[in-house]
């Protein structure tokens, strides 16, 4: 998907990140690993002290942080590029007629298929007679253009 984000123009800015991260609209995985054991709520002066002290943390939870805002930015274009499908997609009052009239209507159907290679050639003979009748109740359908012509000097 990212050569179809690129194509859009779709990215995520520095600020965009950093507002999903300690801004405004932190990302609800973010409000749900940062709670408050006792309330339950959100704590963002967890998250923010967390930051803070990411740099003297090992090795491998600065990998972790540095991978989780990669998908983190990752899942976020992927939202971006969802709620532009969805915003793009327009829908006319006759359509939306029409699918409310179809939901309203069922139809039931009972059939019994057997595939066209499931029966042998000899089981339905076709004669020559009946190709003739077929072609002559059929003739319209098989109109063509003349396809030569001959003209004498």
């Amino acid at each position: 998907m990212q050569k179809e984000y690129a194509a859009l123009g779709l990215a995520i800015s520095e600020d965009e990140l950093v507002d999903m991260v300690q801004g405004e609209h932190i990302h609800p995985e973010l409000q749900t690993s940062f709670q408050d054991p006792e309330t339950r709520q959100f704590d963002k002066q967890r998250l923010i002290n967390y930051l803070k002290n990411l740099p003297q943390m090992p090795a491998t939870q600065q990998a972790q942080w540095r991978y989780f805002e990669n998908q983190l930015s990752a899942l976020r274009n992927r939202e971006k590029f969802t709620q532009l499908m969805q915003q793009s997609s327009l829908i006319t009052d006759l359509e939306t007629q029409t699918q409310c009239v179809a939901a309203k209507h069922t139809l039931s159907v009972k059939c019994l298929y057997i595939p066209y290679y499931g029966c042998p050639n000899d089981e339905v003979p076709i004669t020559d007679a009946m190709l003739q009748q077929y072609l002559k109740a059929h003739k319209n359908t098989y109109q063509v253009e003349e396809s030569r012509s001959i003209q004498y000097i």
